[in-house]
């Protein structure tokens, strides 16, 4: 800009919707500063111009290499940097564009602000929360992962347990799609008739059984939520799975035993701690002629009373 600069092109500056500054080359001091960068630092430009821009850098690294990048570039654009508001000295985070000019006669640097506190706050609080989750996951005792489903099928993020759980490192199944799929994939693709259909999430929790890398066999309990993009679209799928090996071991052998009791050659009989009757096999209604639902709830001094088959 040639020195001089006719009343007309300050008054356009002054008047720009965005922050603007122009400071001298050689000692960054503030020439030009309009209303909207007062208002930005709660400020009168009156007091901005004069002072050196060093004054509200954070980190005068940042000058250097925005330096550094005008010279090597000719031009920067939107170089984020922390600042302080010139009025309370509170931290404020701006993305910058600059270039060189002439004004009043001097070399100068004009620079375009626009506040990004709030976006760099929201990324911090993000970050936050992620590394929370992060930190739970880690030490979970469940199995905790995202599969993905765009742009292919993988696995995103597994827990550690996993190796506990499957036998499987992280890095196993990571790099390996067909172990991620075998771990994730019957849950989003193999629906059973206590879930959701594909594309949907699991409305109840789905119990399926999982072979470890040694061979055995883990049961799992699967809860998952689905992930849709921008557009809508399905993307991804977040689940934990709860080893419930255990209890379906447990059930099992409830399983055993119970058919050994209707299999069992001996009359049985089961009572509560009141001493009412809460269950008789076969062979004890064959021996005294009694339905179970005659007998249930019960004293088993009705047998006393001389009725039974022989």
């Amino acid at each position: 800009m040639p020195k001089g600069v006719p009343q007309p092109a300050r008054d356009l500056l002054a008047r720009l919707p965005i922050p603007l500054a122009i400071t001298r080359m050689s000692d960054g001091v503030i020439l030009f500063a309009n209303a909207e960068l007062g208002r930005l630092h709660r400020a009168k430009v009156s007091q901005l111009i004069g002072r050196p821009i060093q004054e509200l850098y954070m980190n005068l690294e940042d000058r250097q290499q925005l330096l550094d990048l005008l010279a090597r570039d000719g031009k920067v654009r939107e170089f984020d940097l922390q600042t302080r508001r010139f009025g309370d000295g509170a931290p404020l985070w701006v993305s910058i564009s600059v270039a060189p000019i002439h004004f009043e006669g001097e070399a100068a640097l004009c620079a375009a602000v626009v506040d990004i506190t709030a976006r760099k706050q929201a990324e911090q609080a993000l970050r936050e929360s992620e590394a929370q989750f992060r930190l739970l996951a880690e030490n979970a005792q469940d199995l905790i992962f995202r599969y993905e489903l765009l742009p292919y099928p993988h696995l995103s993020y597994v827990s550690p347990s996993a190796t506990r759980l499957t036998g499987y490192k992280p890095e196993e199944l990571y790099g390996d799609p067909a172990l991620a799929a075998m771990l994730a994939a019957p849950g989003v693709l193999q629906r059973t008739d206590q879930g959701a259909q594909p594309g949907q999430g699991l409305a109840r929790p789905v119990e399926l059984s999982l072979r470890r890398k040694d061979g055995s066999t883990v049961w799992f309990e699967l809860r998952n939520v689905p992930i849709y993009d921008g557009q809508g679209k399905l993307a991804a799928f977040q689940g934990i799975a709860r080893d419930i090996t255990e209890r379906k071991q447990a059930d099992e052998r409830l399983r055993m035993y119970s058919r050994a009791m209707e299999q069992s050659p001996a009359s049985i009989l089961i009572t509560n701690t009141h001493g009412d009757i809460e269950y008789v096999n076969p062979k004890f209604c064959q021996v005294t002629g009694y339905t179970p639902e005659e007998v249930k709830g019960k004293n088993p001094r009705i047998l006393k009373s001389g009725r039974t088959s022989h």
